[in-house]
């Protein structure tokens, strides 16, 4: 399998056709279980370390579960956890991340020259 035949070259392809959408569609469940298989590596080693207690794991996770149910306040809709997620790269940089305009002006110089080289 060559490099454009890769999951991670066809997530980023527009579809144009149904075939191709179930095939992205794979690519894509493919990759959230590798990252899902990650995130339970990393909570067991996380355990092992010492630095994750089961019962506050625990509460925090139920608590985040309620949270991510809230519509309280103007902005409801920014209250889910997956929300940062699902912002276009500049607007996560500034509301996720608090990058200032000049951090944002860096990435999207950055960006450019990458593109530009590649």
């Amino acid at each position: 399998m060559g490099f454009l035949d890769s999951r991670l070259f066809r997530l980023f392809q527009p579809s144009n056709s149904l075939a191709e959408l179930n095939h992205r569609i794979d690519d894509l469940r493919y990759t959230l279980n590798s990252a899902i298989q990650d995130i339970a590596v990393l909570k067991q080693v996380l355990k092992e370390k010492g630095l994750m207690n089961d019962a506050v794991y625990k509460q925090l996770r139920i608590d985040q579960m309620v949270q991510d149910h809230s519509s309280a306040g103007g902005d409801s809709w920014k209250n889910p956890c997956f929300y940062p997620y699902t912002l276009d790269e500049v607007d996560f940089l500034r509301e996720a991340l608090q990058a200032n305009a000049a951090e944002i002006s860096a990435f999207k110089e950055d960006v450019a020259s990458i593109r530009m080289l590649t």
